[in-house]
């Protein structure tokens, strides 16, 4: 018995440092970066609150620029767009009609800054992310 319970020991203790490991350094990004990202977030979502009209309160999907300026969202099957820059909620016209949308995400093709918005995992429409 002491036989086995030896080796499993010792395997239990190699996985529990595999296991514990990616969690101690898991944290990329420095704490006081956090901290400032954490504030422009909070910065944008606040003016947001304050311009967003009733109608769109329900929110479906949305994504934030890297800088954390611009939110792009989708609210009753409407794109809209909210800029700290302008400090207003606009709305995004596109010509092709889209299904639901449960996904957004803010890319970079061919040079370009482009918001994609995606339904189950199939990219449906990617619109520019210039202002």
């Amino acid at each position: 018995m002491i036989r086995l319970v030896r080796p499993l020991a010792v395997v239990w203790l190699f996985i529990a440092t595999l296991v514990a490991a990616p969690g101690q350094s898991a944290r990329a990004v420095r704490p006081e970066t956090e901290d400032e990202a954490a504030k422009k977030r909070a910065e944008i979502w606040e003016a947001l609150e304050k311009e967003l009209p009733k109608d769109y309160q329900q929110i479906d999907a949305y994504a934030e620029n890297p800088a954390l300026t611009v939110v792009l969202f989708r609210s009753k099957g409407v794109t809209l767009r909210f800029s700290l820059k302008t400090g207003k909620v606009e709305e995004i016209k596109h010509m092709k009609k889209l299904a639901w949308i449960n996904r957004i995400t803010f890319e970079r093709d061919k040079g370009k800054e482009v918001w994609v918005l995606w339904h189950n995992g199939q990219r449906e429409l990617t619109i520019g992310a210039e202002e």
